[in-house]
C-alpha cells in the first residue's frame, strides 16, 4: 500500500511540475529565432505576439526559464526595463547568468 501512494505522489508532483514548464512547442520556436541575423528584431517580435502571454503566466507561476526568455527577448528589443524586471526574476529564481545582468542602483 505504501508503494501505491509513493507512485501517486510522484506522479502527481511530475503532473504539477510539468504543468508550469516551457513547453517544447514554445522552445524550438525560442531556439529557432535567429539572433544573428541581418534584423532579428522582427523574428523577436514576431515570437513575442505569439507567446507573450503564456511566457509571462509561466514566469510568474515561478518557471526560471520562462523568466530568462522574456528578459533575453526584452533585451534584444533594446526594452531594458522590462528586460531588467524579467531578470531580477530569474535571478530570484535561481539563474546565475541573469543575476549578472540585473543593474544594481547604488545609492
Amino acid at each position: 500500500m505504501k508503494h501505491v501512494g509513493f507512485v501517486f505522489f510522484v506522479s502527481a508532483f511530475l503532473m504539477v511540475k510539468s504543468a508550469f514548464c516551457v513547453p517544447a512547442t514554445m522552445q524550438n520556436a525560442y531556439d529557432n529565432i535567429c539572433w544573428t541575423c541581418y534584423s532579428p528584431e522582427v523574428a523577436v517580435q514576431n515570437f513575442l505576439s505569439k507567446y507573450r502571454e503564456p511566457l509571462r503566466n509561466l514566469c510568474f507561476k515561478k518557471d526560471a526559464k520562462a523568466c530568462e526568455m522574456m528578459a533575453t527577448l526584452y533585451s534584444a528589443l533594446q526594452n531594458d526595463i522590462d528586460a531588467q524586471d524579467y531578470y531580477q526574476m530569474a535571478c530570484k529564481l535561481g539563474v546565475k547568468d541573469s543575476c549578472a545582468k540585473v543593474d544594481v542602483e547604488e545609492e
